[in-house]
């Protein structure tokens, strides 16, 4: 591994450390594994496969998260080496696309062009160049001058995320349609809202009436899959195959789509979240300068209290030196003998000290209407942070309404989700009581196939004696076919002798009556010779009928021997 590798490596671990939604169940860091068994069905989407269920490490704008989970199965399932995707309206849709291919660990090139009207800033490029700076790179060329980034090297994977025009259109067509591999795959996100084209719209429909391809129209922006080359994987040709109404049409479209709905409704429950901190950040802040200013009032209220304390003294004191002053005069007027100007000088004194105690009396009363406009003041702020107060807990409460409900979608579709994969798991437990049904079939067969071998083997041995004992019993009867024939032959030179000796014997009668003994002999002779001849008969028919019984003793058993293996197979 190159140093730039093991910095791109280190800088993806610390970026999911920094992130504290994810789960560990779901990291995508965690080594391929098994699904639960209950999630284990008969679908073109393998479920046993942890790709559709990983938690993307970016957020994007609302419906960006829909199909995530099928582009992870989709990058899984046909491990593309160049991924090229046109527009970058959604940011989050590219970081996934290198997200899988970082985990997975695929020796694969990723690259986005930016598309008109977009920008490649911010928080989404130093995402791009942290974490997949090793393998992807993003360009602001436009479409067609960006295929010489491609060293006419073919692409797996094209995914369009911009509006369909027809520029578009023949710059892709033209320059981008020789490069794509027999395996190609085409993406486009949101068709029916970014077809601004009708050149490029036409283009786009015929490659998906000449192709197989996979629709995924929902609520929220559309998919369209189109599966270009002709070397396709077996599990996405048989989800193209899936027509509406066909068994695991439904089913297949509602993983992927309720695995997406999760995941957008937790990306809006972590805004919620934060929202929610937002706005009880601000209530904070509030709640703390209501409590500053409360204690500013409360501080103000003191120094007024003692404000008008003092000017009830400085009135306490006007009035006495009045008080004074009145008497002095009244003193002065009553005391005659007092000299006039010791009276003067008394009442200068009085005088000066009565205009000091009514200009300090005169600087408290202003300082008390300042305390008083001061008061006012923070009266009108008080009200008016409490009436921020009341608006920020007015959306915060909507806001925790906001994330109740998002939570309550989540829950629901994560429920829905889980009696659909029991459901799964039902079958499949029947599937394996079926299976272990068929096997412990299939075993008593074999023993049956063994007890048939071995009666087979048994038969087979009696056959070959049998047949010995035919052949043996065949030769006997040849041979008593060829002793019948000799006899046969000496009954003929019998009766031709017998013949010729009554001929004889007639020729004797009449030479010479003296061989009547001769004749009787003959005859003695002759009757010898029938008898055996018919005991030779008897013995001939005994012998063709054991053969007979023998011969269907045979076919009795070759008729048995092959009736066992019709019954067997």
């Amino acid at each position: 591994m190159t140093a730039k590798q093991q910095r791109h490596t280190a800088a993806r671990l610390h970026h999911t450390a920094e992130h504290s939604h994810y789960e560990p169940g779901n990291d995508i860091f965690l080594h391929e594994g098994s699904a639960p068994p209950m999630l284990q069905a008969e679908l073109p989407v393998p479920l046993t496969s942890r790709a559709i269920f990983w938690q993307p490490r970016h957020d994007g704008g609302e419906g960006s998260m829909l199909h995530l989970p099928f582009l992870f199965w989709l990058i899984e399932d046909s491990r593309p080496v160049r991924i090229v995707q046109i527009g970058l309206a959604e940011p989050v849709r590219f970081l996934s696309l290198c997200q899988a291919v970082d985990k997975l660990g695929l020796e694969a090139l990723c690259m986005g062009i930016v598309g008109e009207g977009q920008s490649w800033a911010g928080k989404p490029a130093e995402q791009q160049a942290t974490l997949y700076g090793d393998f992807s790179f993003v360009t602001t060329e436009d479409v067609a001058r960006a295929t010489r980034h491609a060293h006419e090297q073919q692409v797996d994977l094209l995914v369009v995320d911009m509006s369909l025009t027809d520029e578009l259109m023949a710059a892709v067509r033209t320059h981008w349609a020789p490069l794509l591999s027999d395996r190609a795959i085409i993406v486009i996100h949101d068709p029916e809202n970014n077809s601004a084209g009708v050149e490029a719209r036409q283009y786009f429909d015929g490659l998906v009436q000449d192709r197989p391809s996979i629709a995924f129209s929902q609520s929220g922006p559309g998919l369209q899959i189109i599966l270009h080359g002709r070397s396709q994987s077996e599990r996405l040709l048989k989800l193209a195959n899936l027509k509406l109404g066909m068994p695991g049409y439904l089913l297949a479209r509602q993983v992927f789509s309720r695995l997406g709905q999760g995941l957008e409704n937790a990306q809006t429950a972590r805004r919620a979240d934060d929202s929610v901190k937002r706005a009880k950040k601000a209530a904070d802040a509030v709640q703390q300068k209501l409590a500053e200013l409360e204690v500013a009032l409360a501080r103000e209220a003191k120094d007024k209290a003692a404000a008008r304390a003092a000017e009830q003294e400085q009135v306490a004191l006007v009035a006495e030196l009045q008080a004074a002053l009145f008497d002095l005069e009244k003193k002065a007027r009553d005391d005659e003998h007092v000299s006039a100007c010791e009276g003067e000088a008394a009442g200068e004194t009085l005088r000066e000290e009565l205009a000091e105690a009514q200009a300090l009396t005169r600087a408290q009363g202003a300082e008390l209407e300042a305390a008083r406009a001061a008061r006012l003041a923070n009266a009108q702020k008080r009200e008016k942070l409490e009436k921020l107060l009341k608006v920020a807990e007015e959306e915060k409460a909507a806001l925790v309404a906001e994330r109740d409900s998002a939570r309550a979608d989540q829950k629901k579709a994560e429920d829905a989700l889980l009696v659909q994969a029991e459901e799964q798991d039902e079958r499949r437990k029947e599937a394996y009581r079926k299976r272990d049904d068929l096997a412990r079939k299939l075993e008593s067969a074999q023993q049956k196939m063994d007890a048939f071998s071995s009666q087979r083997d048994a038969q087979g041995a009696q056959i070959q004696a049998l047949e010995k004992g035919n052949a043996e019993l065949s030769a006997k009867l040849k041979a008593l076919v060829v002793q019948a024939d000799e006899q046969a032959s000496r009954r003929k030179d019998a009766h031709r002798k017998r013949d010729e000796a009554l001929h004889a014997l007639d020729i004797a009668r009449q030479e010479n009556g003296g061989l009547k003994e001769q004749i009787g002999k003959l005859e003695a002779q002759v009757r010898q010779s029938q008898a055996k001849r018919l005991a030779i008969w008897q013995d001939f028919e005994t012998l063709n009928a054991a053969y007979d019984v023998l011969q269907k003793k045979t076919y009795q058993a070759e008729f048995s021997s092959n009736g066992d293996d019709v019954s067997s197979a």
